[in-house]
């Protein structure tokens, strides 16, 4: 029986903090981003970048799924979009896991 992979960490190539609000807490919200839902958790760690081959600017563990965006193309297709509630944590994060040169998903 296979095992199931689990999703450890998100890389996401946002320039100057586009699509992020934040929060007086050491938190902030992120904009929509495509993500299947069923792979968001709490602890799954977020990282932003301004570029791929560079450290992440802002970075952290999820601590709530905010809402879920269906995004249907012309085409039929369906993007399922989340937005998230993300604690800060400190430390510039490197780009990992497989993906694109604008998002990037580490598995276990």
């Amino acid at each position: 029986m296979a095992s199931k992979r689990r999703l450890e960490e998100v890389h996401f190539v946002c320039r100057r903090g586009h699509r992020v609000e934040e929060q007086n807490d050491g938190t902030f919200r992120t904009s929509s981003w495509v993500i299947k839902p069923e792979h968001i958790r709490e602890g799954l760690v977020f990282a932003l970048h301004d570029a791929h081959a560079e450290p992440s600017y802002l970075q952290g563990e999820v601590i709530g799924l905010i809402k879920v965006i269906d995004d249907r193309k012309p085409s039929g297709r369906r993007l399922r979009r989340v937005e998230l509630h993300v604690r800060k944590t400190p430390g510039a994060l490197p780009w990992r896991g497989t993906g694109t040169r604008e998002k990037s998903f580490v598995w276990s």
